[in-house]
Order: C-alpha cells, then sequence, then structure tokens
C-alpha cells in the first residue's frame, strides 16, 4: 500500500516490472540484476517463464530476492 513520506506529505508508489522469458537462462542473472538495482525494496519484478525448456526457472529461484516473483506457464502460448 501507499505510504507517506515524513517530509513532504506525499504519497510513495509501489512500482511493479513485468518481464517475459523464453529460454533465457544464461541473459537472466544480468538482466535481473540490472532491474533490481533500480528498484526500491517494496517494488517488485514480475516474471513469466513462456514455459522454457532451459533452467531459466531454476537461475530465477536462485536469485533468492523476495522482491521477483516467478510465473511460470506450463505451455507456450506467445
Amino acid at each position: 500500500p501507499p505510504s507517506q513520506t515524513p517530509f513532504s506529505g506525499t504519497t510513495l508508489m509501489r512500482l511493479s516490472v513485468c518481464m517475459a522469458t523464453y529460454n533465457g537462462a544464461k541473459f537472466l542473472t544480468p538482466q535481473v540484476g540490472s532491474i533490481l538495482a533500480q528498484l526500491g525494496p517494496s517494488d517488485e519484478l514480475v516474471v513469466v517463464d513462456d514455459a522454457s525448456t532451459d533452467s531459466t526457472v531454476a537461475v530465477l529461484r536462485e536469485l533468492q530476492d523476495p522482491r521477483i516473483e516467478v510465473i511460470r506457464r506450463e505451455m507456450r502460448v506467445a
């Protein structure tokens, strides 16, 4: 939920970034690292995996950042 800053009284927003991937395991660590470096502690990165056949989902889970949410599709739709 939005919160108030103590000095300005303005509302802070929570940012959600969505990223799609398919068999992108070898690119994920630098991509996700770049995105997370730009997010705040209450923001989130939602990664939708389109039924990858490589180690994409395992790589995402190894990152163990609470801001990452992984949605894995069982069947490819794109």
